[in-house]
């Protein structure tokens, strides 16, 4: 039913939150991942407020072409960094693909 599924995205939204604030606490200020800063309520909304702002994803940037084999690299190398951040902290990500893959460029 409508309700049962209402219920069950919000099991999965308060998941979610846990799991960025577990990786907020646990992760040393370097680690490239994106940090929970704040989330809030409103009406029946709920918000993330996410740090630092990404300017995309890899999907898009892979939608423009083949890149550079520098710019690969140092992409896979960041993922990787990322990944093994959290496996340390005891979580297996489940959902590796270019959309989950955020960026940020340089400013």
């Amino acid at each position: 039913s409508a309700l049962d599924r209402v219920c069950d995205a919000r099991k999965l939204v308060e998941r979610e939150r846990r799991i960025l604030l577990k990786l907020t606490r646990a992760l040393p200020e370097r680690a490239p991942l994106i940090r929970l800063v704040e989330t809030c309520t409103y009406g029946p909304h709920l918000y993330f407020f996410l740090s630092p702002a990404c300017d995309g994803d890899l999907l898009q940037l892979l939608e423009h072409g083949a890149m550079p084999e520098p710019a690969a690299a140092a992409i896979t190398r960041s993922l990787l960094l990322a990944l093994a951040a959290l496996h340390r902290a005891g979580i297996a990500h489940c959902d590796v693909k270019p959309q989950n893959v955020l960026y940020r460029t340089q400013k």
